[in-house]
């Protein structure tokens, strides 16, 4: 992602934090970017607190560059495709800057978040068609985008939760709701780990050219259950949160960069290939997020024998 972003074709490479070098494997880190952007809470209402912190890398490990991190001030229209709006992205987007420290800030989110991008009805734009209120995602939530930017060509977009009011509900229907939805919590993984042939592989001695298992695993108690409205018939239903981990690393090559759990998967653990290094050392990430936007990353630093 080292030209301003075009229109996003690629909606996943931006919710993992980067656009890759065209021609490269996704996998593969050789210039700046960014992999990730933590929240805490990841989910929160409008005019509440939440802690961005981001994961800015290169082909060298870990940058301690700074980051600017800004929200997106333009809804998107509903006749575009894209995750964001276009006008958000590139050095003169329409964005609202979030003032912080180096790589990490606090945000208020903002009080218009669910007139602007959640259920609520935004106003009318003088000489535009009338707006009608955002549909959910499939998890039944609603996104702000964040902008967060390195230097001035690499940037990524980060997507926290917004609680807004339930649309469409009875009032019997948004008080239960209200006291059985669950509120996201960022998921927490095992270290990273190595495994050949089912054997643990030291990181310090990684075989060279070799098949390697990468693997992380997450308590079942990590996996939340929460409830979403069905507009048919008024009523609510519980879900299970899937997982999924992005992985990356600077040397090798990971040809399935994205593995994970679907929402009826019991499994509490997710693993991938990789393709060692002829000789060196580098840095391996493994991104972890469930399907309503938390986040965690783990970061494995290796050397082959």
């Amino acid at each position: 992602m080292l030209r301003p972003l075009a229109p996003l074709a690629a909606a996943l490479l931006l919710l993992a934090g980067c656009r890759p070098d065209f021609g490269l494997p996704v996998s593969v880190v050789t210039q700046p970017r960014i992999l990730s952007v933590q929240a805490t809470p990841p989910e929160a209402r409008p005019g509440d607190v939440v802690h961005l912190v981001g994961l800015p890398v290169s082909e060298a490990g870990a940058l301690a560059d700074p980051l600017r991190f800004a929200f997106c001030a333009s809804p998107r229209p509903l006749v575009e495709s894209n995750v964001v709006n276009s006008d958000c992205l590139g050095p003169q987007g329409q964005v609202t800057p979030i003032a912080g420290g180096v790589q990490e800030t606090d945000a208020t989110l903002p009080l218009d978040g669910c007139l602007e991008f959640g259920p609520d009805t935004p106003p009318q734009q003088p000489g535009q068609p009338p707006f009608r209120p955002r549909d959910p995602d499939v998890t039944g939530g609603y996104a702000l985008p964040v902008r967060v930017s390195l230097g001035t060509e690499v940037e990524a977009i980060a997507l926290v939760r917004l609680r807004c009011n339930l649309p469409g509900a009875s009032a019997g229907a948004a008080v239960a709701f209200a006291e059985r939805y669950l509120a996201n919590a960022n998921p927490v993984s095992t270290a990273l780990r190595l495994e050949q042939a089912g054997v643990e592989v030291s990181p310090q001695a990684v075989p060279a050219s070799a098949e390697v298992t990468l693997r992380v695993s997450w308590g079942a108690g990590q996996v939340e259950t929460y409830v979403v409205h069905d507009r048919a018939d008024d009523s609510l239903r519980e879900r299970r949160e899937s997982f999924r981990v992005s992985w990356f690393t600077t040397a090798g090559v990971i040809p399935v960069v994205t593995t994970g759990r679907a929402e009826d998967d019991l499994g509490t653990d997710t693993s991938t290939a990789w393709q060692t290094p002829p000789s060196g050392s580098g840095t391996l990430w493994a991104v972890l997020r469930d399907s309503r936007g938390g986040a965690s990353v783990q970061t494995l630093r290796f050397t082959v024998r």
